[in-house]
């Protein structure tokens, strides 16, 4: 059965529109190379720093509160395409991101990044937000495993394809297969 009734899709910007993971830990990598052992593990949490010896936890976390980070994160394949042919589609494609806790540079790079892949018309339609659960729209796409906050959520969450939600039961996509898994 296909969908033909216009949605609102929430969209999420790190792990489902751009490679925060591999661009982290391609740092992690250059910075601290005797800890290259726990890069591949590090890729199968949703929090890869704590896959890292304690000692280097924050400093790890800390390279993406770096000015530049958020701005040169490369686009996931297929995800810029597929946005802007859901907008074309009639839907109403929102790019629903959190800012990290200390976001000086988190949130006017990931306005700048939007800008730059998709254009001021997707930039007006953002929503920058610390609890997810807030927002009103049919499906988050989103790669968190799962999604709490404040609010009782009336949007399905669709998991994006990351190796580490792998065991979150909810119906995952990637953008290979958005259209099929999504009824469009």
């Amino acid at each position: 059965m296909t969908n033909t009734k216009p949605l609102t899709i929430l969209i999420d910007m790190d792990g489902v529109l751009c490679d925060y993971t591999g661009a982290h830990l391609r740092e992690v990598a250059i910075r601290y190379p005797h800890l290259t052992q726990y890069i591949e593990d590090a890729r199968l949490s949703w929090r890869s720093e704590e896959r890292f010896p304690a000692e280097y936890r924050d400093d790890i976390e800390a390279i993406a509160l770096e000015e530049g980070f958020f701005e040169h994160l490369e686009p996931i394949e297929g995800a810029l395409d597929a946005v802007r042919a859901l907008a074309n589609d009639g839907h109403d494609v929102r790019i629903c991101t959190a800012p990290k806790k200390i976001h000086t540079y988190c949130v006017p790079e990931k306005y700048n990044w939007v800008k730059k892949h998709l254009g001021q018309e997707f930039v007006e339609k953002m929503i920058m937000t610390r609890d997810k659960t807030l927002t009103q729209g049919d499906l988050l796409i989103d790669d968190k495993p799962e999604i709490t906050g404040a609010g009782i959520p009336r949007w399905e969450h669709i998991v994006f394809d990351q190796p580490y939600n792998k065991d979150v039961p909810n119906r995952r996509i990637d953008w290979g297969t958005y259209r099929e898994v999504l009824g469009l």
